[in-house]
């Protein structure tokens, strides 16, 4: 009898866990015979929990434990409602706000990460010829490029970074750039998720991929049958897709995504002035003219911008930037070594800079010696990445490689699309201002353009949007109050939304999201989160923060 790849790594994977046994693989693995059963299984005393980078102080929860399998996050709901705690899923740990923390339970995703197969025989007919593929929440988008790339499938868009879990990206509106596409909660096509009570429902939009006939009234994962109610509701819908955390823990995804595709792409090292006149990239966009004067259009496309001018005193058109443009490529060409090599130096020797550097440690104590060298810095790193043309298969491309493994610590705002040049400019100014005062930046900083999203608190929602994503090497002195000047700035001036997981925590009522996102929309997305979080049992630091913790029944 045949078995798949996917069969076979299941099957290892299951004799892995038998042969190590409980006691090495912690609470969700194998059960022995001494295992404590029902809640007690799950009451796992543990330290401290922190992002990735270990940016912030972390938290400190009750509980932490490693769900296998969809019985296993009902248990968990269940036992939290009991002992009047909440529940919260960490992700990959890729976010620098406080949205992942629970001082309840606090889950781990690392054994959710499989790739699922697709019912298809519970689709609706016309959903049946779509490129679809199902995953479990805690499948880092590096596992699914290598899964959908095997099965001939690729994202439709990624953001640069490969590490996050997929429902952490999507439930956070995490995006690439080009204004074709959206966030990644826009490629959501169904969602089955845990709310109050343990209830499991599968989400989807109000005529969803699924055949409510056909729909058996429970949801298979590894060996278990548990009951679940199909829900097809625009309204739930979109709140569900960006939902902090807060509407429920997410089991598994179903995702959109397209056939296979290569990408060239061709950094080019310009001035903010040469991008922003009639004829230059910026001032195309913004006119909505062809993106190229002659020649195929880029279809993935952002900006890097050098906080600091060329030479000291220079106004803004004097600014050094990297117009990064993609395109499509309808097959695998015949790559020349340049092809294969990306930016000056190449891969490899970013790798080493970023080992040399101790992720960046050696940078920040430079800087924080000698500040006034910082514009170099950040000058060189711009014209090291300027390339004739890199050209790979378009998961490898959107991943922008060894500097990902710097530690570092960011935010990222959204604006309206229509103020792109007003964002930038003013940008200039604050960084000028920064610089003046002792604050300095790091790394280049990124302008993103993403199409609007109906995800209620999506940062694009309703609304064609630039994003300005502005990060720091860790161990910088005054980085943070930086950052949140920025974040203050930007949100007063331009009504930016800050992205809910690169953000310092800035938004500190529900009014100031009304006051961004819009109430009538809010409250669309609230009435939602009190139905499917009635036990209170999803409240965590940001429903705190926000005031709109559900009391706890």
């Amino acid at each position: 009898m045949k078995h798949t790849r996917r069969e076979f790594l299941g099957s290892s994977a299951a004799l892995g866990a038998q042969l190590l046994g409980a006691g090495v693989l912690g609470v969700g693995a194998s059960a022995c015979a001494s295992t404590p059963s029902g809640c007690e299984r799950w009451k796992v005393n543990a330290g401290v929990w922190q992002d990735a980078n270990r940016s912030n102080p972390g938290v400190k929860a009750r509980y932490r434990v490693r769900p296998e399998k969809l019985r296993d996050l009902v248990e968990i709901v269940q036992c939290a409602e009991k002992e009047r705690i909440g529940v919260r899923m960490t992700g990959a740990g890729h976010s620098y706000s406080d949205v992942a923390f629970s001082s309840g339970f606090l889950m781990s995703p690392e054994r959710m990460g499989r790739a699922l197969d697709l019912p298809e025989e519970q689709l609706r007919p016309e959903a049946r010829g779509a490129h679809l593929f199902r995953a479990e929440a805690g499948a880092s988008i590096r596992s699914l490029n290598e899964e959908m790339d095997c099965a001939g499938l690729a994202f439709k868009n990624l953001g640069g970074y490969n590490a996050q879990s997929i429902v952490g990206a999507a439930m956070t509106a995490t995006h690439g750039s080009g204004l074709k596409y959206g966030p990644v909660s826009s490629e959501l096509a169904s969602i089955q998720v845990v709310v109050s009570g343990g209830e499991v429902l599968q989400v989807e939009p109000s005529h969803g991929i699924t055949d409510p006939q056909r729909f058996p009234g429970h949801i298979d994962s590894h060996g278990d049958r548990v009951r679940a109610r199909l829900v097809q509701d625009d309204a739930i819908f979109n709140a569900a897709c960006v939902s902090l955390g807060a509407i429920g823990v997410v089991y598994a995804v179903v995702l959109r995504v397209q056939p296979s595709y290569w990408l060239k792409e061709t950094p080019k090292v310009t001035t903010w002035g040469e991008l922003k006149c009639s004829e230059g990239f910026i001032g195309r966009l913004m006119a909505g003219r062809n993106l190229a004067a002659t020649g195929p259009e880029p279809e993935y496309y952002e900006v890097s911008l050098n906080p600091y001018p060329s030479k000291a005193g220079g106004g803004p058109d004097t600014h050094q930037c990297l117009l990064q443009q993609r395109y499509r490529l309808a097959r695998e060409p015949w790559l020349s070594p340049q092809d294969r090599k990306r930016g000056k130096l190449g891969t490899e020797i970013d790798a080493i800079g970023t080992w040399a550097t101790g992720k960046g440690k050696v940078l920040a104590e430079l800087v924080n010696r000698w500040p006034n060298q910082a514009p170099r810095f950040i000058t060189e790193s711009i014209k090291s990445r300027g390339d004739i043309s890199y050209i790979n298969k378009s998961y490898e491309v959107f991943d922008i490689g060894p500097v990902n493994h710097m530690r570092v610590f960011g935010i990222e705002m959204s604006f309206d699309f229509k103020d792109t040049v007003r964002v930038a400019e003013r940008f200039f100014e604050l960084a000028q201002e920064h610089f003046d005062d002792g604050m300095v930046h790091t790394t280049p900083c990124t302008l993103r353009f993403v199409k609007e999203a109906p995800s209620n608190l999506a940062m694009m929602h309703n609304r064609r949007t630039v994003t300005l994503e502005i990060g720091s090497v860790l161990g910088v002195r005054r980085a943070r109050d930086m950052l949140l000047h920025y974040e203050h700035a930007f949100m007063t001036e331009l009504a930016a939304r800050p992205h809910w997981g690169l953000d310092l925590n800035v938004l500190k009522s529900i009014e100031d999201v009304k006051g961004l996102w819009g109430e009538a929309n809010v409250e669309q997305w609230l009435g939602v989160y009190r139905q499917l979080n009635r036990s209170g049992v999803f409240n965590a630091a940001v429903t705190d923060r926000l005031g709109i913790s559900v009391p706890r029944s």
